[in-house]
This record gives structure tokens, sequence and C-alpha cells, in this order.
């Protein structure tokens, strides 16, 4: 069964922050709504590492924002009214 995807995503941003803190001794605070900007002003300061666990977090978070294709379910017609299959 996979891991539940926001918990992988705070692992690798927690992973980032320790990091991050362990390289430059600057503490990120996860509540900060210019996170993401401050991880990429930090992006090209920062150990290749960092930097590829950082470039892993924004491509998990786009993909996360993309919406799931509808599936759509087969319908049946019956005396001219579209009915559940």
């Amino acid at each position: 069964m996979p891991a539940n995807p926001s918990k992988q995503l705070m692992d690798l941003l927690l992973t980032i922050r320790r990091r991050i803190k362990n390289e430059q001794g600057e503490a990120l605070s996860l509540i900060d709504p210019s996170l993401l900007d401050q991880l990429k002003r930090l992006k090209p300061t920062v150990s290749q590492e960092t930097s590829i666990l950082i470039d892993n977090l924004f491509q998990q978070l786009n993909e996360s924002l993309e919406p799931e294709p509808l599936e759509s379910k087969p319908h049946r017609i019956y005396r001219g009214q579209v009915v559940a299959a």
C-alpha cells in the first residue's frame, strides 16, 4: 500500500528544512506563506543533494495540484432517457 502523498511531501519538506539549517544555519518556518519563495532563493546556495530535494519537492507539489481525470461512467439509453448502467 503506497504511503500518503501528503505525508511524503511533509517528510521531504522536513528533510529539506533540516538540511538547510545544517548547511546555512537558517531556520525555515513551515507556516510562513513565503516558504516556497525562500526555498527558491536558497536553492543556488545549498548543496547539490539539497537542491535535488528541493526540485523533487516542487515537482511533487505540481503533480499534487494537477486535477485527476474524471472517469465517465457508461450510460445506457432506455426509451430516450439516459439511465445509469
